[in-house]
């Protein structure tokens, strides 16, 4: 409830039928589950005032930027992603030597 995500006992069964005999469940099986079981809906409607809503929404769109997936956006990587007239490869260079404190691009 504090995710704003009400569960019931039938999902939270569900979710312990996929486990293995750690009671551990793979990510890919967990999403295969909640989209099988219509649970996807349920965390579509999260408080979107939640710090967990702002914080998901914030991991999301590092992920999208860090396409190698080494935990860091590079300029080129950020220049992927806003490949278009509207942003500049010297606004990317001006962002850049505000925001990368330490230089390494």
């Amino acid at each position: 409830d504090e995710y704003g995500v009400e569960l019931t006992e039938e999902h939270l069964e569900g979710v312990r039928a996929i486990a293995n005999g750690e009671g551990e469940v793979r990510k890919n099986d967990f999403i295969c589950h909640i989209k099988q079981s219509n649970m996807f809906g349920m965390f579509e409607r999260t408080d979107p005032e939640s710090d967990l809503h702002w914080q998901n929404l914030a991991i999301t769109a590092f992920k999208l930027f860090d396409k190698n997936y080494d935990g860091y956006i590079d300029k080129k990587e950020f220049k992927w992603m806003t490949a278009n007239k509207r942003v500049s490869q010297r606004k990317v260079d001006v962002m850049f030597q505000r925001c990368d404190l330490d230089g390494d691009g």
